[in-house]
Parts: C-alpha cells; sequence; structure tokens
C-alpha cells in the first residue's frame, strides 16, 4: 500500500485556509464602519487608510476578492481528486475488500465531500464570523495585502468590474447606495453604547435631548407672554428698586408701556454699578439690544446666534 500523501493533504489545507483569507477579507472591509476606519487613520493606524480606500471603491475590491476564492475553489477541488482519490479509494479497498476501481470511485467521493466540508467550516463560516466579530481591526491588517492581490490581478479584476457596472446599468440601478445614518440608527447606536456601558446614562440622556432639541423650533421655546418678566422704562425709581427686588431673575426685558415694545435686556449688575456711581436709573441707557429671531427657527441655530449675542436673550 503506498504512503498517504501528507504533503498534498498539507497543500489542499492551505487552500481552503487561503479561501477562508478571502472570505474573512472581503466580510471585514465590507462591514467596517467608516467612522471607525477615519478614526483609526486619524490616529496613525497602518492600513486603516487602505482600508477606507477598499471600502469606497468596493467593485474594484469584491471583483479582485471573488476572482481569488473562485480561483482557490477550482484549483482545491482538482487538486484533492487528482491526489486523494487514488490513495484513499486504495486504503478503502484493502479495508473493506472491494473492487479497486470503486474504491477509487468511493475515495474520490470522500475526498470531495471532505474537502468541501472543510471549505464551509474553515473556509468560509469560522473567518466570516472572525470578521463580523472585528470587523475594523481585520480590515486594517488584510487591506494591504487585498490591494496587492487586486493590482496582480487588475487585467480581470477590471473586466469582472466593468462587467457589473453594465448590469447594473442596464437594470437601471446605481451601485452606490445610501451610507447617510438616519435618527434612528444613532438613537440605536447611543442605547446600544449605553448598554454596553460604554457611556453614562447621564451622558445618553443628555444626547436625547440635544437630538430632541434639534427637532423642535424657537416658537416650543419661547417663554409664554403671560410669563414674560418685564420692567417699563417709564417706571420711577422707586418701583424700579421694588421690582428688581422681588424679581428672582438677573436679566429683565426692559419695555416702553407694554411687553410688544421691548428696547432690549437690563443685567442687574449694570443697575448695581449705576447705583454705586450714583447715577440715575435710566432703563432705556442702561438696556443693551437683544437680537430678534423669527418663532419658525431650528432651536440649534437659535443657539448659535444666542451664541454670538452679547445677552444671551432673543
Amino acid at each position: 500500500m503506498p504512503a498517504f500523501p501528507w504533503i498534498d493533504a498539507a497543500i489542499i489545507v492551505g487552500l481552503i485556509l487561503l479561501n477562508g483569507f478571502f472570505a474573512m477579507s472581503e466580510l471585514a472591509i465590507v462591514s467596517a464602519r467608516r467612522p471607525r476606519l477615519k478614526a483609526m487613520q486619524a490616529q496613525g493606524r497602518r492600513g486603516a487608510g487602505t482600508a477606507l480606500a477598499l471600502a469606497e471603491d468596493s467593485g474594484r475590491f469584491l471583483s479582485g476578492v471573488q476572482i481569488g476564492i473562485t480561483l482557490v475553489g477550482i484549483i482545491n477541488g482538482a487538486y484533492s481528486g487528482a491526489t486523494l482519490a487514488e490513495p484513499v479509494g486504495l486504503r478503502l479497498a484493502a479495508v473493506f475488500g472491494i473492487d479497486a476501481a470503486l474504491g477509487e470511485e468511493i475515495g474520490f467521493a470522500t475526498v470531495i465531500a471532505i474537502a468541501t466540508y472543510l471549505s464551509l467550516i474553515v473556509g468560509e463560516l469560522v473567518p466570516k464570523q472572525f470578521a463580523l466579530r472585528s470587523p475594523e481591526a481585520i480590515a486594517v491588517a488584510v487591506a494591504p495585502a487585498m490591494v496587492l492581490f487586486a493590482r496582480v490581478t487588475t487585467p480581470f479584476v477590471w473586466v469582472l468590474d466593468q462587467s457589473s457596472q453594465l448590469v447594473f446599468r442596464m437594470l437601471g440601478q446605481s451601485r452606490t447606495g445610501d451610507t447617510s445614518v438616519t435618527e434612528e440608527e444613532l438613537r440605536s447606536v447611543v442605547a446600544e453604547a449605553e448598554s454596553a456601558g460604554v457611556i453614562e446614562q447621564s451622558e445618553s440622556q443628555m444626547i436625547a435631548g440635544i437630538m430632541r432639541l434639534a427637532d423642535r423650533r424657537v416658537r416650543g421655546l419661547m417663554t409664554p407672554r403671560g410669563q414674560v418678566d418685564w420692567i417699563d422704562a417709564g417706571a420711577d425709581e422707586a418701583a424700579i428698586r421694588a421690582h428688581l427686588a422681588a424679581t428672582p431673575h438677573s436679566r429683565l426685558l426692559v419695555a416702553r408701556g407694554s411687553v410688544d415694545d421691548i428696547i432690549g435686556v437690563l443685567q442687574a449688575r449694570d443697575v448695581v454699578q449705576a447705583l454705586i456711581e450714583g447715577r440715575p436709573l435710566d432703563l432705556a441707557a442702561l438696556a443693551q439690544p437683544a437680537p430678534v429671531i423669527p418663532d419658525v427657527l431650528d432651536a440649534v441655530d437659535a443657539l448659535e446666534t444666542l451664541r454670538d449675542a452679547a445677552i444671551p436673550m432673543a
């Protein structure tokens, strides 16, 4: 009985592992999150920029990976059947006492079945599960090798890439999908980060509050007219002192006769300074102008206006 060809078996195992490398690389780069890759690139991680470029040009990358997987699969099937079918068939014939020709046919089927099984487990399922667990880290690690392979197979990659583009055009579709993050997806990411302990509950509530604020208009944030604390610019000094002593606010609106005729905003510190210096309480002179904004303005835009204003009131 001839010796079992262990070298051929090792070559077949190597081809299966190579198939697993291609499958893992494909899924890792496709499923890697662009913001994380950009953050890794900003940190100076080698391969992050390459992985990001491959993810952006997924058509050429997927063509290259498919070439590798297809070639490995063809070579593995042909090589395993040609090198291991006969020795396995001879052993089966010797053990079970069957005809050598029948043993070789059974051996061929056995070799193909085992090679297919190992290809599914070692060459597909396990590598893809690794890719899903750490897509960004694996994408950064395999990106240089995948770029090199794409360069070696450039003519074939170009043919496949152009062919896939032609099919998309025939179907009236575009290969570039919508990668923008929706508000619901962002809320889901925040909730996931909170449950994983990445951010605190208070931080999650702050983020949710900011998102709710961005959806609101100024009209929903304004103080109702009846609750506005204001002071008449024509009031005498005694009334002014009494009002300032009773109000809990450090800023008051100054108006002429009614709240509909606003002059500006009076700050308590300006009143105190005027009293210290012995100046008369001229509210119209002490009031500072406030920005005027439409009530349909977004709340976030209103915050920008208040940030640039001398008085944080509008």
